[in-house]
């Protein structure tokens, strides 16, 4: 947690030679959290061939920010989203057009005391989030993704995970509540459970033309258990 706690770095891998490279120490910026872009939550690159192309996006939730890192090594914050919530999960539209954003109420660890006033938002590629939200009433909405193509009449809807109650520290003797849901997005906006059942829900990806959801049950560092539970999910169109 010392580490979850301070500011974060981007770092390059290459496969090849096996080596890391410093590529910049995240600035800090805003005043939540007294501006230390820590608690990395996502990251990933832009679309090619969209206005959010070569650059490096990632989500620090201790001071509720995004930064842009580019190829030049420049760090920079991109959005802050103090005023909407602490922000979790990312993801890109089909178009390129604009960027998809969880956010949870409050100080980013959902509980039993948070409110389900977590929301999707979206991010325009200069950094503007949308007043409107794309959908709302989540209660630790985090993993975020579109159905491929491939994905039935779900293709292109907006599919979303929710924590729930995190239970940070982790009950160490006992299981923890399955809270945990799966949900999308119409395309006229309305919210619908796919899945319930889940535990911590954190992450959704789209592989090939399923979705796959990872579970991390108990097993983070923030939980204090620390224990490999965690498991993975496939999601395929009915």
């Amino acid at each position: 947690m010392k580490g979850a706690n301070a500011n974060h770095v981007i770092q390059r891998i290459d496969l090849n030679k096996h080596s890391i490279t410093p590529v910049c120490t995240l600035p800090s910026a805003g005043s939540v959290g007294n501006g230390i872009p820590g608690l990395g939550t996502d990251a990933r690159f832009g679309p090619p061939g969209s206005p959010f192309a070569n650059a490096f996006y990632s989500m620090t939730i201790l001071n509720d920010m995004i930064y842009k890192t580019l190829a030049s090594g420049e760090c920079k914050p991109f959005a802050n989203l103090a005023k909407v919530g602490s922000p979790q999960g990312m993801a890109f539209t089909r178009d390129g057009s604009a960027m998809l954003v969880t956010v949870v109420a409050g100080e980013g660890i959902p509980s039993t005391n948070t409110t389900a006033n977590g929301k999707i938002v979206r991010i325009g590629p200069d950094g503007t989030i949308d007043p409107k939200p794309v959908a709302k009433g989540f209660i630790g909405p985090s993993g975020i993704a579109i159905a491929p193509p491939g994905f039935g009449k779900y293709a292109g809807q907006i599919f979303v995970t929710d924590i729930g109650d995190y239970e940070a520290p982790v009950p160490q003797t006992q299981p923890l509540k399955r809270d945990g849901k799966v949900y999308r997005i119409t395309r006229e906006g309305e919210t619908k459970l796919v899945a319930s059942g889940f535990i911590n829900p954190t992450c959704i990806s789209v592989v090939g033309n399923h979705l796959w959801v990872t579970d991390i049950n108990g097993d983070f560092i923030l939980g204090m258990r620390e224990l490999p539970d965690g498991f993975v999910v496939q999601l395929d169109a009915m």
